[in-house]
């Protein structure tokens, strides 16, 4: 679960720099960037509190 919200972070911040910068060909890019920093924080905060 954290290495999938981590990967997650990664594919949507890639989709939102593009956008950020004018590259993206999809609009809705633009309402990623509180997802990205959503789930990276919720992956460092499983990664903090797991066990393992």
């Amino acid at each position: 679960m954290i290495l999938a919200r981590f990967k997650m972070a990664i594919g949507l911040e890639g989709g939102y720099a593009r956008h950020v910068k004018g590259d993206g060909g999809n609009p809705k890019m633009a309402y990623y960037g509180d997802a990205v920093l959503q789930m990276a924080a919720q992956a460092a905060e499983l990664a903090a509190t797991t066990r393992l």
